[in-house]
């Protein structure tokens, strides 16, 4: 028998025999690709030594224009995280940050990194490893081109232990070594020292090391709330010594102690290695004497409030007072002065009623103002009406107006004897219904903003906790003035009829508006979480409507059963599970925005906020109007409708060429946000008018008409073309 011998598969089996066993010594990474981003793990290390620190990096690709953030990432973003899987006896050091670049999309400015980045981290190793190392880590980010897409993934790197010092792969070698040059490190050859003088800050930056001509230094803070991002930060060359000028945030209303961050030279710093990027943590020296000449930065600061807390507190009263006249307040209101008249009778026990529902208002505007300063305080970017954004808070206040209405239709009683929402018994289970009606006045408030009240709230919000504290007392002072008084002067209450059949029937309007305000918030959930999860909520409220009836049989001694009240449970536990069903359904992206209008000829049309929409109207210095909205706004709403929605108001609009955008602020936006503050804002409705040509924007009142508009318009528009 002959055997043949192909030549050229044994010579493909050796082949394979070979790579198979040079793959032991080579790392395996397995690279994930979502959100315009390519990630996986690296090490310029081609092995592990027990006992000896191994550096791994985050390896991040990103598609062009597409980039992800720096520790920092300024106006707006979010910095990437690492959280590592290690073998145990591992550990990982801190995140070495490259130094990031500005990326500038006006009135915005952040901080990070395109085209391709690296996240290296020390991992160190214990004197015993068995068998392969294999290094995992759950990395999440954020990546931006004009939308912004998160992204996630899980990944590992496998990598051979051995006896000997590891060898390094040439390719990953340099790329570490490029990367490490762009770390911050400590100087100590270069000194630095700030300064504050009237709203900059200055570094000082000395004894003068050699910095090549047209170089350019930048700083780059650990925080966002200390400079202007935006701003142009100014170089200039004194005898000895060069001073960088740097706008202060408006945010920040006190002096500075400290100033910490990185000082970056894409040059380098001549007299010592290679650093381009300095570490700096200085104390602030303020300076008061006005003889001493400072540079200024050559940049506007976004409008800060220059009003005292005197005239804040003044605003947040008026606009507190005006609250009570908004829709979203005065069905509450009402049911509160119907339980005044009720008792009217007896003067001592309305008066401290009354100032118990004062109470609660007064208290909830405290809670607000310490979850408010708090949230930011830790980073986030949020503002008045902030938790409307959140389709479980407004699911959960639906639900509890929803309750409400079926209570004062008599569907069912709260308690025993207790058929309106502030109706006191005696005791103090009276005072505790006054003081929580109070709290839910407060609740159904926060979607609406009075006038003088956006200005109250943002100048509490960018001040000391004290000073927001004061103005959020003053508004609910402010809310709860109108009770007190008709409780401690009941004869003003003479022209309402006295207690008497009348109520019942007014009970039953009362309770009509509070469906009316619970078709609104089904209206915002839809808009949130869209059509099917909008569905499940009505059939949640169905449920609780069957429930509550059969709760209200089984409060009739006659009608009491096992039966009835089995069936109470049953429909109100099956109501809240099919309502929980739908606040988890996923949030539409975006949603539509409210109002969006179309004239006859299809010419008038609202554009969707964006960074790049925005910049583009900058660049083309056309004039444009821009209306911050939501759909859990009432005030939004109604000047939607009764000014913005105005054929004479679209008529002006198309006459003058005014291009309309909308930033839609239903669900949570960081864009909006930051655009919000960059106007020494953090609260809607806000309308701003760039009149064109450069001209600087200016802006509406917070309630407006058509009138209110055209006359701004005009004026405006004719003041500009002088």
């Amino acid at each position: 028998m002959k055997i043949k011998v192909n030549v050229g598969a044994i010579f493909v089996l050796l082949l394979s025999a070979g790579c198979a066993g040079t793959m032991t010594s080579i790392p395996v990474a397995k690279s994930v690709y979502q959100a315009h981003t390519h990630v996986d793990l690296v090490s310029p290390q081609k092995s592990v030594k027990p006992g000896e620190a191994l550096w791994v990096g985050l390896r991040m690709k990103m598609d062009d224009e597409w980039h992800v953030y720096w520790k920092n990432p300024g106006d707006s973003g979010l910095q990437p995280t690492i959280k590592w899987n290690l073998p145990e006896g591992f550990f990982a050091g801190e995140i070495q940050w490259p130094y990031p670049h500005r990326i500038n999309v006006p009135p915005l400015t952040t901080y990070g990194y395109e085209n391709q980045v690296i996240l290296f981290a020390l991992i160190q190793t214990p004197q015993k490893i068995d068998g392969d190392v294999v290094i995992k880590a759950r990395v999440d980010w954020l990546a931006c081109k004009i939308e912004c897409i998160p992204g996630r993934a899980d990944l590992e790197l496998k990598l051979p232990v051995t006896a000997t010092t590891p060898q390094f792969d040439p390719a990953l070698k340099k790329v570490f070594e490029d990367t490490q040059k762009k770390w911050s490190i400590s100087v100590a050859k270069v000194e630095t020292q700030a300064y504050e003088q009237n709203g900059e800050v200055f570094f000082e930056i000395g004894p003068q090391p050699v910095i090549k001509e047209n170089s350019q230094i930048s700083f780059f803070p650990d925080r966002s709330d200390v400079i202007n991002h935006a701003a142009t930060q100014v170089l200039k060359k004194d005898d000895n010594n060069y001073t960088l000028s740097i706008e202060k945030s408006a945010l920040q209303t006190k002096p500075l102690n400290s100033l910490s961050g990185i000082l970056v030279n894409e040059s380098g710093w001549e007299g010592v290695d290679y650093p381009q990027a300095m570490l700096v943590n200085s104390s602030v020296q303020q300076i008061v004497s006005n003889a001493v000449k400072m540079p200024t930065a050559n940049s506007v600061a976004p409008n800060g409030s220059t009003m005292t807390l005197i005239a804040a507190c003044v605003f947040a009263v008026i606009g507190g007072l005006i609250l009570n006249l908004m829709p979203c307040v005065l069905p509450v209101l009402s049911l509160k002065i119907l339980h005044l008249v009720e008792h009217s009778r007896n003067r001592k026990k309305a008066f401290t009623s009354g100032l118990v529902f004062a109470a609660g208002i007064i208290v909830s505007f405290w809670i607000l103002a310490f979850i408010l300063i708090s949230l930011r305080s830790l980073g986030s970017a949020i503002g008045w009406g902030f938790q409307f954004q959140s389709p479980v808070f407004v699911v959960a206040i639906a639900m509890i107006l929803f309750i409400f209405a079926l209570n004062l239709f008599g569907v069912f009683e709260i308690g025993t004897g207790l058929t309106t929402l502030g109706n006191a018994a005696a005791g103090k289970k009276g005072y505790t219904e006054s003081f929580l009606s109070g709290v839910l006045a407060t609740i159904v408030a926060t979607p609406c903003t009075a006038p003088f009240m956006g200005t109250a709230l943002s100048f509490a919000l960018s001040r000391s906790a004290f000073e927001a504290f004061a103005v959020f007392t003053c508004l609910g002072v402010g809310m709860a003035i109108p009770v007190v008084i008709l409780s401690r002067f009941p004869k003003l209450l003479k022209s309402i009829p006295k207690p008497g059949p009348w109520m019942n029937t007014m009970k039953v309007i009362l309770g009509f508006i509070l469906l009316a305000s619970v078709i609104w918030l089904v209206w915002v959930f839809g808009l949130q979480k869209g059509i099917a999860a909008l569905t499940a909520l009505l059939a949640s409220f169905l449920c609780l409507s069957v429930g509550l009836y059969f709760y209200g049989r089984a409060q009739i001694p006659v009608k009491k059963s096992f039966l009835v009240i089995y069936n109470a449970g049953l429909f109100i536990l099956v109501g809240f599970m099919v309502a929980w069903y739908a606040v988890q359904q996923p949030v539409v992206v975006k949603a539509s925005a409210p109002s969006a209008m179309v004239d006859s000829a299809n010419k008038f049309v609202w554009q969707n906020y964006s960074q790049t929409l925005f910049h583009d109207l900058i660049q083309s210095k056309r004039p444009f109007f821009l209306d911050f909205t939501a759909a859990w706004c009432l005030s939004c709403q109604v000047n939607d409708r009764v000014a913005l929605s105005d054929q004479r108001v679209i008529d002006a609009f198309l006459e003058h060429k005014i291009i309309p955008v909308k930033a839609d602020w239903t669900n949570n936006d960081p864009e909006i946000t930051a655009a919000l503050a960059a106007y020494g804002r953090n609260s809607i409705p806000l309308y701003v008018f760039y009149p064109g040509d450069g001209a600087p924007p200016v802006m509406l009142p917070e309630i407006i008409t058509p009138g209110i508009v055209l006359d701004f318009l005009q004026t405006h528009i004719q003041k500009e073309s002088l």
